[in-house]
Protein backbone atom coordinates (compact mmCIF):
# COMPACT_ATOMS: atom_id res chain seq x y z
CA UNK A 1 0.00 0.00 0.00
CA UNK A 2 1.52 3.36 -1.33
CA UNK A 3 1.21 6.83 0.14
CA UNK A 4 -1.22 6.23 2.77
CA UNK A 5 -3.58 9.45 3.92
CA UNK A 6 -3.66 10.81 7.22
CA UNK A 7 -7.47 11.13 7.29
CA UNK A 8 -9.84 10.08 4.75
CA UNK A 9 -12.82 12.33 4.36
CA UNK A 10 -16.26 11.19 4.53
CA UNK A 11 -20.20 12.36 5.21
CA UNK A 12 -20.85 13.50 8.20
CA UNK A 13 -24.89 14.08 8.84
CA UNK A 14 -24.41 15.83 11.81
CA UNK A 15 -27.12 13.87 14.74
CA UNK A 16 -27.83 15.21 18.53
CA UNK A 17 -29.30 13.19 20.77
CA UNK A 18 -31.56 15.83 22.82
CA UNK A 19 -34.49 17.75 21.51
CA UNK A 20 -33.43 20.95 22.07
CA UNK A 21 -30.72 21.53 20.00
CA UNK A 22 -31.27 18.27 17.17
CA UNK A 23 -33.91 20.72 15.73
CA UNK A 24 -31.70 23.19 15.15
CA UNK A 25 -28.75 20.89 13.89
CA UNK A 26 -30.58 18.25 12.17
CA UNK A 27 -29.54 17.91 9.01
CA UNK A 28 -32.23 15.65 7.55
CA UNK A 29 -34.25 19.24 7.68
CA UNK A 30 -31.98 20.23 4.88
CA UNK A 31 -34.10 20.22 0.65
CA UNK A 32 -33.57 16.90 -0.26
CA UNK A 33 -31.25 18.43 -3.66
CA UNK A 34 -28.68 19.72 -1.11
CA UNK A 35 -29.27 16.83 0.82
CA UNK A 36 -28.11 14.64 -1.81
CA UNK A 37 -24.91 17.34 -3.03
CA UNK A 38 -23.99 16.59 1.08
CA UNK A 39 -23.90 13.34 0.80
CA UNK A 40 -22.32 12.78 -2.03
CA UNK A 41 -19.56 15.43 -0.56
CA UNK A 42 -20.40 18.18 -2.95
CA UNK A 43 -19.84 20.74 -0.27
CA UNK A 44 -19.02 23.66 -2.53
CA UNK A 45 -21.60 22.85 -4.68
CA UNK A 46 -24.40 22.84 -1.48
CA UNK A 47 -22.91 25.85 -0.20
CA UNK A 48 -23.56 27.56 -3.60
CA UNK A 49 -27.00 27.12 -3.95
CA UNK A 50 -28.06 27.22 -0.23
CA UNK A 51 -26.34 30.65 -0.68
CA UNK A 52 -28.13 32.00 -3.48
CA UNK A 53 -31.54 30.50 -2.04
CA UNK A 54 -30.96 32.66 0.39
CA UNK A 55 -29.93 35.96 -1.40
CA UNK A 56 -33.25 35.49 -3.36
CA UNK A 57 -35.01 36.08 0.47
CA UNK A 58 -32.69 36.95 3.02
CA UNK A 59 -35.30 38.08 5.45
CA UNK A 60 -36.57 34.36 5.12
CA UNK A 61 -35.80 32.67 8.56
CA UNK A 62 -36.19 29.29 6.94
CA UNK A 63 -33.44 29.84 4.33
CA UNK A 64 -31.51 31.21 6.57
CA UNK A 65 -31.24 27.58 8.65
CA UNK A 66 -30.85 25.71 5.41
CA UNK A 67 -27.65 27.69 4.75
CA UNK A 68 -26.87 27.58 8.52
CA UNK A 69 -26.93 23.74 8.35
CA UNK A 70 -25.35 23.06 5.04
CA UNK A 71 -22.29 25.47 6.11
CA UNK A 72 -21.85 23.16 9.56
CA UNK A 73 -21.65 20.35 7.02
CA UNK A 74 -19.65 21.51 5.13
CA UNK A 75 -17.10 22.98 7.67
CA UNK A 76 -17.14 19.21 9.90
CA UNK A 77 -16.82 16.16 7.83
CA UNK A 78 -16.71 12.57 9.48
CA UNK A 79 -13.93 10.88 8.84
CA UNK A 80 -11.06 7.94 9.42
CA UNK A 81 -7.53 8.54 10.37
CA UNK A 82 -4.72 6.30 10.45
CA UNK A 83 -1.86 4.87 13.25
CA UNK A 84 0.48 4.41 10.48
CA UNK A 85 2.47 2.56 13.20
CA UNK A 86 0.27 -0.22 13.84
CA UNK A 87 0.34 -0.33 10.29
CA UNK A 88 4.01 -1.43 10.00
CA UNK A 89 5.52 1.99 8.73
CA UNK A 90 8.39 3.57 10.56
CA UNK A 91 8.89 7.64 11.01
CA UNK A 92 9.21 8.87 7.45
CA UNK A 93 9.35 5.40 5.55
CA UNK A 94 7.99 5.44 2.13
CA UNK A 95 7.12 2.24 0.18
CA UNK A 96 4.97 -0.63 -0.25
CA UNK A 97 3.93 -3.13 2.42
CA UNK A 98 1.17 -5.98 2.63
CA UNK A 99 -0.88 -5.18 5.54
CA UNK A 100 -3.70 -7.35 6.83
CA UNK A 101 -7.00 -6.80 7.69
CA UNK A 102 -6.53 -7.12 10.94
CA UNK A 103 -3.78 -4.55 11.22
CA UNK A 104 -5.76 -2.56 9.17
CA UNK A 105 -8.78 -2.49 11.73
CA UNK A 106 -6.26 -1.82 14.63
CA UNK A 107 -4.45 1.32 12.85
CA UNK A 108 -8.16 2.81 11.70
CA UNK A 109 -9.75 5.61 14.37
CA UNK A 110 -12.89 7.86 13.49
CA UNK A 111 -12.42 11.04 13.57
CA UNK A 112 -14.14 14.46 12.71
CA UNK A 113 -12.13 16.75 10.62
CA UNK A 114 -12.95 20.26 10.17
CA UNK A 115 -12.58 22.30 6.85
CA UNK A 116 -11.20 25.47 6.63
CA UNK A 117 -12.16 27.20 3.83
CA UNK A 118 -15.67 27.32 5.45
CA UNK A 119 -15.00 27.70 9.11
CA UNK A 120 -15.30 31.47 9.19
CA UNK A 121 -17.59 31.80 7.26
CA UNK A 122 -19.69 29.68 9.15
CA UNK A 123 -19.01 30.96 12.45
CA UNK A 124 -20.09 34.39 10.99
CA UNK A 125 -23.56 33.30 9.39
CA UNK A 126 -24.25 31.51 12.79
CA UNK A 127 -23.57 34.26 14.81
CA UNK A 128 -25.49 36.87 12.32
CA UNK A 129 -28.63 34.24 12.50
CA UNK A 130 -28.64 33.85 16.09
CA UNK A 131 -28.45 37.56 16.32
CA UNK A 132 -31.92 38.10 13.93
CA UNK A 133 -33.80 35.26 15.34
CA UNK A 134 -32.73 34.65 18.62
CA UNK A 135 -35.15 31.79 19.07
CA UNK A 136 -32.52 29.74 16.66
CA UNK A 137 -29.49 29.73 19.43
CA UNK A 138 -29.67 25.76 19.21
CA UNK A 139 -27.13 26.36 16.24
CA UNK A 140 -24.53 27.91 18.75
CA UNK A 141 -24.64 23.69 19.33
CA UNK A 142 -23.26 23.09 16.09
CA UNK A 143 -20.83 25.68 16.03
CA UNK A 144 -18.95 24.38 19.37
CA UNK A 145 -18.55 21.32 17.75
CA UNK A 146 -17.09 22.51 14.59
CA UNK A 147 -14.76 24.79 16.93
CA UNK A 148 -13.80 21.95 18.89
CA UNK A 149 -12.59 20.01 16.38
CA UNK A 150 -10.53 22.72 14.87
CA UNK A 151 -8.63 22.23 18.14
CA UNK A 152 -8.26 26.23 18.60
CA UNK A 153 -9.14 25.67 22.31
CA UNK A 154 -9.10 29.46 23.43
CA UNK A 155 -11.75 30.10 20.80
CA UNK A 156 -13.67 26.75 21.47
CA UNK A 157 -13.85 28.09 25.24
CA UNK A 158 -15.13 31.39 23.96
CA UNK A 159 -17.93 30.08 22.08
CA UNK A 160 -18.49 27.23 24.75
CA UNK A 161 -19.16 30.44 26.89
CA UNK A 162 -21.39 31.74 24.41
CA UNK A 163 -23.45 28.74 24.04
CA UNK A 164 -24.32 28.03 27.58
CA UNK A 165 -25.09 31.72 28.47
CA UNK A 166 -27.34 31.69 25.65
CA UNK A 167 -29.27 28.74 26.95
CA UNK A 168 -29.15 29.66 30.55
CA UNK A 169 -33.05 29.24 30.67
CA UNK A 170 -32.11 25.32 29.89
CA UNK A 171 -29.56 24.04 32.00
CA UNK A 172 -30.39 20.23 32.29
CA UNK A 173 -30.11 19.98 28.73
CA UNK A 174 -27.45 22.95 28.51
CA UNK A 175 -25.42 21.41 30.33
CA UNK A 176 -26.10 17.60 29.41
CA UNK A 177 -24.96 18.77 26.13
CA UNK A 178 -21.87 20.82 26.90
CA UNK A 179 -20.18 18.78 29.45
CA UNK A 180 -19.20 15.50 26.96
CA UNK A 181 -16.54 17.97 25.79
CA UNK A 182 -15.09 17.90 29.35
CA UNK A 183 -15.78 14.24 29.54
CA UNK A 184 -13.66 13.91 25.95
CA UNK A 185 -10.83 15.85 27.27
CA UNK A 186 -10.64 13.36 30.30
CA UNK A 187 -10.64 10.48 27.88
CA UNK A 188 -7.44 11.52 26.81
CA UNK A 189 -6.06 12.67 30.18
CA UNK A 190 -6.43 16.11 29.08
CA UNK A 191 -7.67 17.48 33.11
CA UNK A 192 -6.81 20.58 32.47
CA UNK A 193 -8.73 21.51 29.41
CA UNK A 194 -11.54 19.37 30.96
CA UNK A 195 -11.32 21.79 33.78
CA UNK A 196 -11.57 25.03 31.47
CA UNK A 197 -14.66 23.36 30.35
CA UNK A 198 -16.88 22.70 33.22
CA UNK A 199 -15.67 26.03 34.86
CA UNK A 200 -16.27 27.67 31.97
CA UNK A 201 -20.08 26.05 32.25
CA UNK A 202 -20.35 26.55 36.04
CA UNK A 203 -20.18 30.56 35.09
CA UNK A 204 -23.37 30.22 34.07
CA UNK A 205 -24.70 27.63 35.76
CA UNK A 206 -23.05 27.66 39.04
CA UNK A 207 -25.70 25.12 40.86
CA UNK A 208 -24.89 22.48 37.92
CA UNK A 209 -23.92 19.27 40.25
CA UNK A 210 -22.74 17.36 36.87
CA UNK A 211 -20.06 20.02 36.30
CA UNK A 212 -19.23 20.96 39.79
CA UNK A 213 -18.65 16.85 40.66
CA UNK A 214 -17.04 16.22 37.03
CA UNK A 215 -14.71 19.83 37.96
CA UNK A 216 -13.52 18.01 41.36
CA UNK A 217 -12.52 14.71 39.48
CA UNK A 218 -10.42 16.73 37.56
CA UNK A 219 -8.87 18.47 39.68
CA UNK A 220 -8.18 14.88 42.00
CA UNK A 221 -6.72 13.87 38.68
CA UNK A 222 -4.28 16.67 38.34
CA UNK A 223 -3.29 16.00 42.17
CA UNK A 224 -5.05 18.72 44.04
CA UNK A 225 -6.86 16.13 46.37
CA UNK A 226 -8.41 19.09 48.99
CA UNK A 227 -9.64 21.00 46.38
CA UNK A 228 -11.28 18.16 44.81
CA UNK A 229 -13.12 17.71 47.69
CA UNK A 230 -14.80 21.07 48.17
CA UNK A 231 -16.42 20.88 44.30
CA UNK A 232 -17.37 16.94 45.34
CA UNK A 233 -18.93 18.40 48.73
CA UNK A 234 -20.27 21.64 46.45
CA UNK A 235 -22.05 19.68 44.17
CA UNK A 236 -23.75 17.62 46.92
CA UNK A 237 -25.50 20.03 48.23
CA UNK A 238 -27.45 20.58 44.66
CA UNK A 239 -27.79 16.32 44.26
CA UNK A 240 -27.48 15.04 47.72
CA UNK A 241 -28.79 11.41 46.07
CA UNK A 242 -26.29 11.60 43.29
CA UNK A 243 -24.80 8.17 44.17
CA UNK A 244 -21.26 9.35 41.99
CA UNK A 245 -21.15 12.15 44.38
CA UNK A 246 -21.96 10.41 47.18
CA UNK A 247 -19.20 7.95 46.11
CA UNK A 248 -16.36 10.89 45.30
CA UNK A 249 -17.02 12.55 48.61
CA UNK A 250 -16.10 9.06 50.46
CA UNK A 251 -13.16 8.08 48.30
CA UNK A 252 -12.06 11.25 48.76
CA UNK A 253 -12.46 11.54 52.61
CA UNK A 254 -10.70 8.59 52.76
CA UNK A 255 -7.12 9.86 51.28
CA UNK A 256 -7.58 13.08 53.19
CA UNK A 257 -8.16 10.77 56.60
CA UNK A 258 -11.45 12.03 56.92
CA UNK A 259 -12.45 8.23 58.02
CA UNK A 260 -15.59 9.83 59.43
CA UNK A 261 -17.00 11.50 56.58
CA UNK A 262 -16.02 8.51 54.64
CA UNK A 263 -18.07 6.46 57.02
CA UNK A 264 -21.05 8.33 56.60
CA UNK A 265 -20.78 8.79 52.95
CA UNK A 266 -19.83 4.98 52.25
CA UNK A 267 -23.10 4.22 54.58
CA UNK A 268 -25.40 6.35 52.59
CA UNK A 269 -23.71 4.49 49.17
CA UNK A 270 -24.92 1.30 50.58
CA UNK A 271 -28.08 2.69 50.93
CA UNK A 272 -28.93 3.94 47.51
CA UNK A 273 -26.55 0.29 46.22
CA UNK A 274 -27.03 -2.09 49.10
CA UNK A 275 -25.62 -5.19 47.09
CA UNK A 276 -22.50 -3.56 45.76
CA UNK A 277 -20.05 -5.70 47.45
CA UNK A 278 -17.38 -3.04 46.95
CA UNK A 279 -19.06 -0.78 49.34
CA UNK A 280 -18.55 -3.13 52.47
CA UNK A 281 -14.76 -3.72 51.66
CA UNK A 282 -14.21 0.02 51.63
CA UNK A 283 -16.21 0.42 54.87
CA UNK A 284 -14.16 -2.49 56.97
CA UNK A 285 -10.83 -0.77 55.68
CA UNK A 286 -12.23 2.85 56.98
CA UNK A 287 -12.97 1.01 59.76
CA UNK A 288 -9.64 -0.27 60.49
CA UNK A 289 -7.67 3.06 60.68
CA UNK A 290 -8.72 3.59 64.42
CA UNK A 291 -9.09 0.34 65.58
CA UNK A 292 -9.04 -2.96 63.30
CA UNK A 293 -11.56 -4.46 66.01
CA UNK A 294 -14.34 -1.95 64.88
CA UNK A 295 -14.37 -3.79 61.20
CA UNK A 296 -15.42 -6.85 62.53
CA UNK A 297 -19.21 -5.87 60.99
CA UNK A 298 -18.51 -4.28 58.09
CA UNK A 299 -16.29 -7.94 56.99
CA UNK A 300 -19.70 -9.97 58.17
CA UNK A 301 -21.76 -7.72 56.14
CA UNK A 302 -19.36 -8.00 53.32
CA UNK A 303 -19.27 -12.05 52.79
CA UNK A 304 -23.20 -11.85 53.52
CA UNK A 305 -23.69 -9.68 49.90
CA UNK A 306 -20.43 -11.43 48.60
CA UNK A 307 -22.62 -15.14 48.67
CA UNK A 308 -24.96 -13.13 46.85
CA UNK A 309 -23.36 -10.74 44.35
CA UNK A 310 -19.83 -12.06 44.23
CA UNK A 311 -16.87 -10.07 44.29
CA UNK A 312 -13.52 -10.42 42.63
CA UNK A 313 -12.00 -13.46 43.39
CA UNK A 314 -8.92 -12.09 44.30
CA UNK A 315 -10.46 -9.22 46.67
CA UNK A 316 -12.59 -11.87 48.41
CA UNK A 317 -9.40 -13.62 49.24
CA UNK A 318 -7.42 -10.18 50.75
CA UNK A 319 -10.60 -10.06 52.76
CA UNK A 320 -10.65 -13.24 54.13
CA UNK A 321 -6.57 -12.84 54.91
CA UNK A 322 -8.37 -9.49 56.61
CA UNK A 323 -10.90 -11.25 58.35
CA UNK A 324 -9.14 -13.62 59.84
CA UNK A 325 -5.89 -11.19 60.96
CA UNK A 326 -8.99 -9.40 62.50
CA UNK A 327 -10.32 -12.46 64.54
CA UNK A 328 -6.71 -13.13 65.44
CA UNK A 329 -5.49 -9.89 66.77
CA UNK A 330 -2.00 -11.10 66.47
CA UNK A 331 -1.31 -8.21 64.21
CA UNK A 332 0.30 -4.69 65.23
CA UNK A 333 -0.09 -1.53 64.22
CA UNK A 334 2.97 -2.28 62.18
CA UNK A 335 1.41 -4.85 61.02
CA UNK A 336 -1.48 -3.40 59.35
CA UNK A 337 1.31 -0.58 58.12
CA UNK A 338 3.15 -3.43 55.86
CA UNK A 339 -0.55 -4.78 54.60
CA UNK A 340 -0.77 -1.32 53.85
CA UNK A 341 2.23 -0.78 51.59
CA UNK A 342 0.87 -3.80 50.13
CA UNK A 343 -1.97 -1.87 48.81
CA UNK A 344 0.59 0.92 47.22
CA UNK A 345 1.25 -2.02 44.87
CA UNK A 346 -2.36 -3.16 44.16
CA UNK A 347 -3.17 0.59 43.17
CA UNK A 348 -5.76 1.87 46.02
CA UNK A 349 -3.74 4.89 47.89
CA UNK A 350 -7.12 4.79 49.59
CA UNK A 351 -6.81 1.45 51.51
CA UNK A 352 -3.04 2.02 52.22
CA UNK A 353 -3.91 5.20 54.21
CA UNK A 354 -6.68 4.04 56.32
CA UNK A 355 -4.42 0.64 57.08
CA UNK A 356 -1.38 3.08 57.78
CA UNK A 357 -3.17 5.82 59.99
CA UNK A 358 -3.31 3.68 62.83
CA UNK A 359 0.36 3.45 63.02
CA UNK A 360 0.54 6.99 62.24
CA UNK A 361 -1.60 7.79 65.28
CA UNK A 362 0.36 6.06 67.54
CA UNK A 363 3.56 6.61 66.45
CA UNK A 364 3.87 10.18 64.99
CA UNK A 365 7.35 10.65 65.22
CA UNK A 366 8.19 7.53 63.27
CA UNK A 367 9.55 9.02 59.54
CA UNK A 368 8.90 5.60 57.97
CA UNK A 369 4.95 6.25 58.39
CA UNK A 370 5.16 9.43 56.51
CA UNK A 371 7.28 8.51 54.00
CA UNK A 372 4.93 5.26 53.75
CA UNK A 373 2.23 7.28 53.49
CA UNK A 374 3.87 9.98 50.52
CA UNK A 375 4.53 6.70 48.62
CA UNK A 376 0.93 5.46 48.57
CA UNK A 377 -0.60 9.57 47.87
CA UNK A 378 2.75 9.89 45.11
CA UNK A 379 1.63 5.98 43.84
CA UNK A 380 -1.97 7.86 42.99
CA UNK A 381 -0.87 11.37 42.02
CA UNK A 382 -2.47 12.93 45.05
CA UNK A 383 0.29 15.72 44.65
CA UNK A 384 -0.79 17.66 47.34
CA UNK A 385 -0.79 14.89 49.64
CA UNK A 386 2.55 13.51 48.69
CA UNK A 387 4.37 17.41 49.06
CA UNK A 388 2.58 17.12 52.24
CA UNK A 389 3.86 13.73 53.72
CA UNK A 390 7.43 14.16 52.37
CA UNK A 391 7.66 17.43 54.49
CA UNK A 392 6.33 15.50 57.35
CA UNK A 393 9.08 13.03 56.96
CA UNK A 394 11.69 15.65 56.85
CA UNK A 395 10.69 16.87 60.46
CA UNK A 396 10.33 13.53 61.73
CA UNK A 397 13.53 12.93 60.60
CA UNK A 398 14.93 15.13 63.51
CA UNK A 399 12.97 13.33 66.11
CA UNK A 400 14.96 12.21 69.18
CA UNK A 401 12.71 8.96 69.12
CA UNK A 402 12.48 8.30 65.42
CA UNK A 403 14.96 5.92 64.25
CA UNK A 404 14.87 6.18 60.37
CA UNK A 405 16.81 7.92 58.32
CA UNK A 406 16.64 8.02 54.04
CA UNK A 407 18.77 10.16 51.29
CA UNK A 408 17.31 13.89 52.25
CA UNK A 409 18.10 14.49 48.39
CA UNK A 410 15.46 11.76 47.12
CA UNK A 411 12.75 13.81 49.19
CA UNK A 412 14.05 16.69 48.02
CA UNK A 413 13.62 15.94 44.46
CA UNK A 414 10.34 13.82 45.32
CA UNK A 415 8.99 17.27 46.50
CA UNK A 416 9.98 19.10 43.73
CA UNK A 417 8.28 16.76 41.19
CA UNK A 418 5.20 17.01 43.25
CA UNK A 419 5.32 21.15 43.48
CA UNK A 420 5.75 20.78 39.73
CA UNK A 421 2.87 18.83 39.49
CA UNK A 422 0.70 21.18 41.08
CA UNK A 423 2.04 23.90 38.67
CA UNK A 424 4.36 25.63 41.33
CA UNK A 425 7.36 26.59 39.96
CA UNK A 426 8.82 28.96 42.28
CA UNK A 427 8.63 26.14 44.55
CA UNK A 428 10.00 23.20 42.66
CA UNK A 429 12.89 25.04 41.78
CA UNK A 430 13.71 25.87 45.70
CA UNK A 431 13.40 22.19 46.60
CA UNK A 432 15.12 21.32 43.39
CA UNK A 433 18.22 23.52 44.87
CA UNK A 434 18.78 21.34 48.21
CA UNK A 435 19.85 18.65 46.36
CA UNK A 436 23.37 18.29 46.87
CA UNK A 437 25.17 18.19 43.12
CA UNK A 438 27.79 15.29 44.87
CA UNK A 439 24.66 13.08 44.98
CA UNK A 440 22.93 10.27 43.26
CA UNK A 441 19.99 12.77 42.16
CA UNK A 442 21.87 15.41 40.64
CA UNK A 443 21.07 14.37 37.43
CA UNK A 444 17.09 14.02 38.12
CA UNK A 445 17.32 17.44 39.49
CA UNK A 446 18.98 18.80 36.37
CA UNK A 447 16.14 16.99 34.56
CA UNK A 448 13.49 18.98 36.84
CA UNK A 449 15.17 22.59 36.00
CA UNK A 450 15.12 21.48 32.04
CA UNK A 451 11.26 20.68 31.98
CA UNK A 452 10.81 24.24 34.23
CA UNK A 453 12.94 26.41 31.86
CA UNK A 454 11.05 24.64 28.81
CA UNK A 455 7.71 25.62 30.48
CA UNK A 456 8.74 28.89 30.81
CA UNK A 457 9.36 29.53 26.60
CA UNK A 458 13.92 29.48 27.49
CA UNK A 459 14.55 26.14 25.02
CA UNK A 460 18.12 26.79 25.09
CA UNK A 461 18.52 26.90 29.13
CA UNK A 462 16.59 23.29 29.32
CA UNK A 463 18.50 21.97 26.40
CA UNK A 464 21.33 22.77 28.35
CA UNK A 465 20.24 21.44 31.76
CA UNK A 466 19.01 18.13 29.81
CA UNK A 467 23.04 18.17 28.50
CA UNK A 468 24.22 18.42 32.16
CA UNK A 469 21.85 15.65 33.44
CA UNK A 470 23.47 13.59 30.94
CA UNK A 471 26.78 14.11 32.11
CA UNK A 472 25.76 13.33 35.24
CA UNK A 473 23.97 10.25 35.12
CA UNK A 474 26.40 7.56 34.20
CA UNK A 475 23.67 4.89 34.87
CA UNK A 476 20.96 6.50 36.39
CA UNK A 477 17.56 5.73 34.36
CA UNK A 478 17.20 9.47 34.08
CA UNK A 479 19.93 9.34 31.31
CA UNK A 480 17.39 8.02 29.16
CA UNK A 481 15.21 10.79 29.74
CA UNK A 482 16.98 13.62 29.53
CA UNK A 483 18.39 11.87 25.90
CA UNK A 484 14.69 11.71 25.00
CA UNK A 485 14.13 15.34 25.80
CA UNK A 486 17.20 16.17 23.21
CA UNK A 487 16.38 13.91 20.16
CA UNK A 488 12.63 13.58 20.27
CA UNK A 489 11.79 16.75 21.21
CA UNK A 490 11.07 18.83 25.02
CA UNK A 491 7.99 17.45 26.72
CA UNK A 492 6.68 18.64 29.93
CA UNK A 493 4.84 15.49 31.06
Amino acid sequence: MNNIKATLITLLLLEFSTVAYSAACDSSAIPEPLYKLIEYSKYDKAVEQAKAEYKKQSGNKESSLILAKVYVNATLHAGMSFDLSKLGFKKGEKGKKKITKEQLKAATRGALVVNKKYLEETDAFIQQTVKKWPESKGLFYCLTKVHFYNHDHARFIKLLDQTANAHKDSENEAVDFLITYGTKFIKTHRYDLASEVYETLLKTFPHAAPALSTLGVTYIKRGFTKKAMDYFEQAYKFAPDDTIVISNIAEAAMLLADFNKAGKFLKLKAKHNPNKVDIYFDLAINAMHADPEQSKPYWKKYFEVNAKYPDSKSWSDNAKVIQAAVKDGTYDEYDWFYLGTQMINQRVPKYAVALMTNANNKHPYDASISYGLAHAYDNGKHFDLAEKALLETLIRMKHPKNKFTTDTNEIYFNLSRCSLSLDREEDTEAYLKKVKQDSKYAANADYMFGLIQHRRGNKQKAQNYFKSCIKKAKDNPYKQYCESQLTMGIKTK
